[in-house]
C-alpha cells in the first residue's frame, strides 16, 4: 500500500528520514539488548521463552524497513550470534536449546525479504521522482525554447544582413561572424530542447542493423576524413533483424559515431562493431580519445551536460531515451588506458513495439 502525500504517516516518515543515523540505530540496539538480557534469564520475564524468541523478529523487521537489504541481513546475523549462548550453554541461568536452526532460517528469510522489498520501493520512488523532475524540465525547456527561438533567429538574420553590407576588410566583420555563430549555436540548443521536451513517436519495422551501420558510416565518412580519423567497422554477418524505428536509430548511431570522431585525436581510429549477445544485438562505438573523467561519468546522459564548448548536451540524453523506448539500453565503458566505448543493446525477437509516450497517455 502506498501512502499519499496528505496521509499523516507519510508526513511522519518524511520527517523521520532526516533523523541522524545513530538515533535510528539506537532503538534497534536497545531492543536487541533488552531481548538478550531477558532471554538469558537475568531479568524476570512473564512470557514463555518461545514467545520471547519470536520477538527477535522485531529488530530484524525494523532494520529491514530502515536500512533495506543490508540492515535486515545485518540484524539477522546479530540475532544468530545472540543465539549462540543457548546452543553451547554459556550462561547457567539461560536454558539450553538445540532445535532453533529453523528459527534462524526464518530470521534470515524475513530480513532479506523485507530488505529487498524496501530497496525496490525506494528505487521505484527515486525513479518516479526522476520522471517527475524530467517532466518539469521538459515543460520548462519547451516554454523557454518557444519564447527564445524567434528572437535568436531574428538576431542571426540581421547579423547576416549587416555582414553583407560592410567591407571585407572591416575589423567588425570578424566580430559579427562570431556573434552569428553564437546565434546559430543558441538556435541549435533551442531546437534540441524542444525535441527533448516533446513525446517521441516511433514507427517500428524489421531492420537490418549492419546495413544501417554501413549507411551511417558512409554519411559520416567525410567528417571523419576532415578530422583525420580512420573510421572502421567490424560487423557480425549472422545478426538477425530487430524491430526498430529506422530514423530514430539512425539518429542514435549518427550521434554516437560523431561524438567518437570529435573525441579522438588526429590519426586515430574509431571502431564500430556489431554482435549478438544473450538475445540482444549489441552495437559498440569505440574511440581513442581522452576518456570520461570519473567525476563526469554519472552526468554523461544528463540533459544539457557537455564537455564540448560547441555541444548542447542533448545528444546522449535523447539517444538514451530513444534506445529505452526500443526496450533496450545505452551504456558506456571507459577503456584503459585511453578511450571510451558506448554500447547499444537492442532486444531480438520482440513481437510488439514499445508504446510511445503519447499513446500511453491516451490509454
Amino acid at each position: 500500500m502506498k501512502l499519499s502525500k496528505d496521509h499523516p504517516l507519510y508526513a511522519l516518515w518524511t520527517q523521520y528520514k532526516f533523523v541522524p543515523l545513530y538515533w535510528k540505530i539506537l532503538p534497534i540496539f536497545l531492543l536487541l539488548a533488552g531481548l538478550f538480557v531477558a532471554d538469558q534469564g537475568w531479568l524476570p520475564w512473564p512470557l514463555p521463552s518461545d514467545i520471547l524468541h519470536r520477538l527477535y523478529f522485531l529488530p530484524i523487521v525494523l532494520s529491514g524497513l530502515l536500512f533495506g537489504f543490508q540492515g535486515g541481513l545485518t540484524s539477522a546475523v546479530i540475532v544468530t550470534l545472540l543465539f549462540i549462548p543457548h546452543w553451547i550453554g554459556l550462561f547457567s541461568a539461560a536454558p539450553i536449546h538445540r532445535g532453533f536452526f529453523e528459527e534462524i532460517i526464518l530470521f534470515y528469510a524475513f530480513g532479506i525479504l523485507i530488505g529487498l522489498l524496501v530497496d525496490r520501493e525506494r528505487m521505484e520512488s527515486r525513479l518516479r521522482q526522476d520522471q517527475e523532475h524530467l517532466a518539469i524540465i521538459g515543460e520548462a525547456a519547451a516554454t523557454v525554447a518557444h519564447e527564445l527561438k524567434n528572437p535568436v533567429i531574428t538576431i542571426g538574420a540581421y547579423i547576416r544582413k549587416m555582414q553583407q553590407k560592410i567591407r571585407f576588410d572591416d575589423p567588425n566583420r570578424e566580430r559579427l561572424e562570431v556573434i552569428y555563430q553564437e546565434c546559430r549555436r543558441l538556435e541549435l540548443l533551442l531546437k534540441d530542447m524542444m525535441h527533448f521536451s516533446r513525446p517521441i513517436n516511433l514507427h517500428f519495422i524489421p531492420l537490418d542493423v549492419n546495413h544501417l551501420v554501413k549507411e551511417v558510416i558512409d554519411v559520416i565518412q567525410p567528417q571523419a576524413e576532415t578530422n583525420q580519423i580512420l573510421l572502421s567497422s567490424s560487423l557480425d554477418g549472422n545478426l538477425p533483424p530487430v524491430l526498430a524505428d529506422r530514423s530514430r536509430l539512425t539518429q542514435v548511431l549518427h550521434n554516437l559515431i560523431l561524438n567518437a570522431i570529435q573525441a579522438s585525436p588526429p590519426e586515430q581510429m574509431v571502431l564500430v562493431q556489431t554482435s549478438k549477445q544473450r538475445g540482444q544485438v549489441r552495437i559498440e562505438v569505440t574511440d581513442k580519445g581522452c576518456g570520461i573523467q570519473p567525476d563526469f561519468q554519472e552526468k554523461v546522459f544528463a540533459p544539457f551536460f557537455s564537455t564540448k564548448r560547441e555541444g548542447t548536451g542533448m545528444g546522449l540524453a535523447v539517444s538514451k531515451r530513444i534506445v529505452e523506448l526500443h526496450q533496450g539500453k545505452l551504456v558506456f565503458r571507459p577503456n584503459q588506458p585511453i578511450g571510451t566505448t558506448f554500447m547499444v543493446y537492442l532486444p531480438i525477437g520482440r513481437k510488439t513495439a514499445a508504446p510511445s509516450p503519447s499513446k500511453a497517455k491516451e490509454s
